[in-house]
């Protein structure tokens, strides 16, 4: 597989996290096997936190239980931990989220 093949976007990210890719292949030397599952991984976290948010912005953070009472839609532990993970794989990889803004 050449350099060029492994620095092409995974196909089951979404067309944002492919965007991100690019942008981080480009600013950042990531061309061994391990960082590119890292980065793998915080993309797919990414669209998690993305489809998370989605659903938290239709839904609010709270839904009614089959009780009758509110409580915490599940999407908000959802898109806390997808964005630690997400954090955690760009801090292991050596990745300043500030340097992509």
């Amino acid at each position: 597989m050449t350099t060029d093949q492994r620095l092409k976007p995974p196909s089951h990210l979404s067309k944002k996290a492919k965007h991100l890719w690019r942008q981080i292949t480009a600013a950042f030397t990531i061309d061994d096997a391990p960082g590119l599952m890292l980065l793998t991984s915080a993309l797919e976290a990414y669209d998690r936190l993305n489809e998370a948010r989605a659903e938290l912005n239709r839904d609010g953070i709270s839904v009614v239980d089959r009780w009758g009472q509110r409580k915490q839609h599940p999407s908000v532990q959802t898109e806390a931990s997808a964005r630690s993970q997400m954090h955690q794989a760009l801090k292991l990889i050596n990745i300043d989220i500030n340097a992509l803004q």
